[in-house]
């Protein structure tokens, strides 16, 4: 339960830092200093490792991280994660192929 609340403010903080509706008050409050729709490669990277993991929770955080935030995938990465995709849908875990059909925050 805990887990599925971080990852929803990481998810929620990813859509926001690659949305260019991003309000740049709450960004110079958080102290962002840079432009609006910037990229995020860090978090792309994170789960992309967290998605390959052998712990089915984490693999399910990574998941539910990418289904509720489309926007933060780059270009160049959509061959990397339709294949992260693809082999989630054969996991072991319930839970992880739940969370991808479901396509939803309450994964």
């Amino acid at each position: 339960m805990v887990r599925n609340k971080i990852s929803d403010a990481v998810a929620e903080v990813g859509r926001q830092y690659s949305d260019n509706s991003w309000s740049c008050s709450l960004r110079n409050s958080l102290m962002l200093t840079s432009n609006l729709g910037d990229s995020w490669p860090e978090l792309l990277q994170a789960l992309f490792t967290l998605s390959q993991t052998p712990d089915p929770g984490k693999r399910e955080t990574a998941f539910r991280v990418f289904t509720t935030t489309p926007g933060i995938i780059e270009k160049q990465h959509e061959d990397a994660v339709a294949q992260a995709f693809a082999s989630a849908f054969k996991d072991e875990s319930v839970s992880v192929c739940l969370c991808l059909v479901s396509y939803s925050p309450v994964c």
